[in-house]
């Protein structure tokens, strides 16, 4: 067993000074601002009351991250901290100190990743103005944001007592559109909500094969959608119960979407028709369709393309398994997207003519800083990516896109083996392996599925 180093003077001092209480108390306002993050975590640990009621209204930062010191929480230590954000409301604070605006309950990062960037928010806050924010439809003064996660399990007669017009983000995940009813009413309060997430949406499988009941309840889950007056970002990940509704969902929207998100669902040809003819994309700054599988015809796809050219950003069509057809008829739109940053086209079926015709085309986006391309199909042995002879080809590649501009992020991937799960990539350093993390991280169809596996797959076959 390796020994542990020795602590050193400071952790020493840092401990005795902890211990007694009030001496640390009392020298709170001269206190160092990089010692406060770990002062609080271990006071939290502990269940040092005294000290915390007194640390959180001398916080030195705008963020305080508790979520992930609360997962076995101690009910007093848990009242110290609402005190002490009470003493922070209703009292002025040290001169010295920056104000708490942000509460972040959530169990996303680790305490030092999240110390971290409570000391990179130290060097900003000063330099912004001390105003009041105001809650934009209520006009109710903000003294505190709280970030947090909610799981609803039974019952949501909680939101009866939460002031709906503040919420900004929602995400809707693992629900039966036939438990939507009771929810309606209160999204329909949500007028300022500009992020919504919707995930794992589906409907009884009791009720598949019949075509009136599945309408019946697609209609029951858009009743329940609001006019959405400030949605910008709308997120649909891996909802089948929402094929066939997008059109009407799309047309809850009175204001233009910034981000459109539909990913490993599938588009059936009216939703897809809809797209370039609903006005509220005309603006579309990232459009993310990756693992989604889209009717033969994408012309509306193009059209779409067409229209946002000026605006869109973010283009990714990972894995919608396209063919030479396809993105024949997509590479004149995409050349026309000027303000393009980020494209991502990897797992599309692409022989290396059309792929040199598309690198031709994308070359000429001199704002590009990202971009993912698929290893052609002749570069294949069955599933097997032929590593020799595709790094001959890579330079090769990479000289199309350099006769135009300075590349910054380029890489070619090839499909995930199925047997030892690792992906091969080429970039600009030349070609290496990526391990099975990344096959964990994406549910990459194996090549020789047709695609009525892939519907069978998702539960969409009988559409």
């Amino acid at each position: 067993m390796r020994d542990q180093a020795p602590p050193t003077l400071q952790q020493l001092a840092f401990e005795s000074l902890l211990k007694k209480e009030a001496l640390a108390i009392s020298g709170l306002a001269d206190w160092p601002w990089f010692l406060f993050p770990a002062a609080f975590e271990r006071a939290f640990r502990n269940n040092q009351t005294n000290i915390l009621r007194a640390m959180v209204p001398a916080w030195p930062f705008t963020c305080l991250p508790v979520g992930i010191l609360m997962k076995t929480p101690h009910l007093e230590t848990l009242k110290a901290l609402l005190d002490g954000l009470d003493v922070l409301i209703t009292e002025e604070p040290c001169p010295r100190r920056g104000k708490i605006r942000v509460l972040d309950l959530t169990n996303r990062d680790s305490w030092h990743n999240q110390s971290q960037s409570c000391e990179r928010e130290l060097f900003l806050q000063f330099t912004r103005e001390k105003t009041v924010e105001t809650c934009p439809y209520s006009r109710v003064e903000k003294y505190l944001n709280v970030i947090t996660d909610l799981n609803i399990m039974e019952t949501i007669d909680f939101l009866k007592s939460v002031d709906l017009h503040c919420v900004r983000e929602l995400q809707l995940r693992c629900i039966w559109i036939e438990d939507m009813g009771p929810f309606g009413p209160y999204l329909t309060q949500m007028r300022n909500l500009h992020t919504l997430r919707l995930a794992y949406i589906q409907k009884d499988s009791s009720i598949s094969g019949s075509e009136e009941l599945e309408e019946e309840c697609v209609n029951k889950l858009v009743s329940q959608l609001p006019k959405f007056h400030c949605l910008q970002h709308l997120y649909i990940n891996y909802s089948p119960a929402l094929v066939g509704s997008l059109a009407d969902c799309l047309r809850c929207l009175k204001t233009p979407l910034e981000t459109l998100s539909i990913t490993h669902c599938y588009i059936i040809q009216r939703d897809l028709d809809y797209l370039p003819q609903c006005l509220n994309l005309s603006l579309l700054k990232h459009l993310y369709l990756s693992y989604t599988m889209l009717d033969r015809c994408i012309k509306p796809l193009v059209y779409l393309l067409e229209s946002v050219k000026d605006t869109l950003e973010t283009l990714d069509l990972a894995g919608c398994r396209l063919e030479d057809s396809q993105f024949s008829a997509l590479m004149p739109a995409l050349s026309q997207c000027s303000q393009l940053l980020k494209i991502d086209l990897y797992m599309n079926e692409l022989s290396l003519p059309i792929l040199k015709q598309l690198l031709h085309h994308t070359a000429k986006l001199n704002k590009l800083t990202e971009e993912t391309y698929p290893v052609p199909l002749e570069y294949y042995d069955g599933c097997r990516v032929l590593v020799r002879r595709f790094d001959e080809l890579g330079p090769e590649l990479l000289d199309i896109l350099r006769s135009e501009r300075q590349l910054k992020a380029v890489c070619f991937f090839a499909a995930t083996c199925p047997t030892c799960y690792v992906r091969y990539a080429y970039d600009l350093k030349g070609s290496c392996c990526l391990g099975n993390t990344v096959a964990a991280r994406c549910p990459v169809m194996p090549r020789e599925y047709s695609y009525e596996v892939w519907l069978k797959k998702f539960g969409l076959l009988n559409l």
